[in-house]
């Protein structure tokens, strides 16, 4: 979570300006920036997972950008508020004229976040809410340590998806599936055993 928080307003565009070449994650919440820590391995093995599942369905298909950690969205003005969901997917339509320099002004359809670490649930459902309010369908949380999936939909009940389950999203991206059990696995992950009997003589 975040490291510091700073106490000055600042636009989108500040925001963009200052940490742009900034060696430092961080996000703009109601015009406060917020540094963040980088996160541990398993964080990237669970977002590869997922943006590579994403991405290998949508651009054959043409349907939209998949967008990767650290992607800004607008999502809201005075004051602004920058995300930067771990996995995105907006739709053509929702893009409309853009500039891939720029943040994308507006709300994906699709946000997923990764939770590998001890969070304050007000914190991440304030990020879940922010979704909401710019525009989000449907939010994925992805927690490692219990290996379940959280379904977010605007007005309706919250989903627990386990690993006998499989992530699917009808009303944005027909047809698609991902076992939940697929995305886990990759962290669990181990490398080859090797035979040290052996040897040169």
């Amino acid at each position: 979570m975040s490291l510091a928080v700073s106490p000055v307003l600042m636009t989108a565009e500040e925001f963009a300006r200052i940490y742009a070449e900034a060696d430092v994650r961080a996000e703009l919440v109601k015009g406060r920036v917020v540094e963040m820590p980088l996160a541990h391995i398993i964080h990237g093995l669970l977002w590869a997972e997922v943006f590579d599942a994403l991405r290998a369905w949508v651009r054959p298909r043409n349907l939209g950008l998949v967008t990767g950690a650290d992607s800004g969205f607008v999502l809201s003005r005075n004051p602004d508020t920058v995300r930067g969901p771990d996995v995105a997917f907006v739709s053509w339509a929702r893009l409309g004229e853009w500039d891939p320099r720029r943040y994308v002004e507006g709300a994906p359809e699709l946000a997923v976040e990764v939770v590998t670490k001890e969070v304050s649930r007000a914190r991440l459902f304030a990020k879940v809410a922010d979704y909401f309010g710019a525009g989000v369908l449907v939010v994925w949380v992805f927690w490692a340590k219990s290996e379940r999936v959280l379904v977010c939909r605007q007005n309706e009940d919250e989903l627990i998806l386990g690993p006998g389950d499989s992530l699917t999203c009808e009303d944005i991206l027909p047809g698609f599936s991902l076992p939940v059990e697929q995305v886990f696995a990759a962290a669990r992950q181990q490398p080859p055993a090797t035979d040290d009997g052996g040897g040169c003589e």
